[in-house]
């Protein structure tokens, strides 16, 4: 049994298309830049700033839809291995309720009691963290394995994991 720890946003959720879509409605101007960009490449400081308002208010995390394949394969991991969830909702004090209520809601049957909202992910004690942030692997004891994310496909990290359906075929 091994002991496995997901990142939240742009891992079991899909962070990035909220946040495109966010901006798609809210600047439309900005909806042929969206794609595949990071959005601080585009944006005014005055939308930038109104982005990360709008983040810092917390409710738009519980509101995110879940990752293709997410839900089904956590599920399946659960049956064989010691689930957590770590997330850095600590940068977005007010996200931690709404991503709490998210995992009530959307998996039902993940203990509640492996959340850990922090910002030094090293601190958990697990085999394996999948995250989209490679700098999150540092001093981590596990394994990391990046999380394929618009943010990160330059990033040379060697240890990549393409999707849910990878996930679900990983050898852990």
């Amino acid at each position: 049994m091994a002991r496995i720890a997901f990142d939240m946003d742009d891992v079991i959720t899909d962070t990035y298309a909220a946040q495109k879509k966010w901006l798609e409605t809210t600047y439309p101007e900005t909806a042929e830049f969206a794609d595949g960009r990071k959005f601080d490449t585009f944006l005014s400081d005055v939308q930038h700033n109104h982005f990360w308002e709008m983040l810092g208010e917390g409710e738009f995390f519980g509101e995110i839809q879940p990752m293709e394949g997410a839900v089904e394969t956590l599920r399946e991991l659960n049956r064989r291995h010691e689930l957590f969830i770590v997330t850095a909702a600590t940068l977005f004090p007010k996200s931690c309720i709404h991503k709490y209520n998210w995992v009530q809601r959307h998996l039902p049957f993940f203990d509640v009691g492996n959340i850990v909202f922090c910002a030094n992910k090293s601190i958990v004690n697990v085999d394996y963290l999948i995250d989209d942030h490679a700098e999150n692997f540092a001093g981590l004891k596990g394994q990391g394995l990046l999380f394929d994310a618009v943010h990160n496909r330059t990033s040379s990290y060697p240890d990549r994991i393409e999707n849910w359906s990878a996930v679900r075929n990983y050898k852990f």
